[in-house]
């Protein structure tokens, strides 16, 4: 099993960030939460296999991409 403590991390985020869009109720903000959670499953299929680099660091980067595309509509 693999289980980084930063693939922990980027779950955690996704859920988070997923959590906070719902609230914000918009169908945008929906397709949003959506996305997060979607990420928040790849991360999870990690601790069963680890996936090769260029995987990891694109699934990473949809995740950023995904934050700063959520800053619209999640609250400060």
């Amino acid at each position: 099993m693999y289980q980084s403590s930063s693939t922990r991390l980027f779950q955690d985020s996704a859920e988070q960030l997923a959590v906070r869009l719902e609230q914000e109720g918009s169908d945008a903000a929906r397709a949003l939460a959506s996305e997060a959670r979607e990420l928040k499953v790849r991360f999870t299929e990690w601790a069963d296999k680890r996936p090769s680099d260029d995987v990891r660091v694109a699934t990473i980067q949809r995740l950023f991409e995904l934050n700063r595309r959520a800053m619209d509509y999640v609250p400060a």
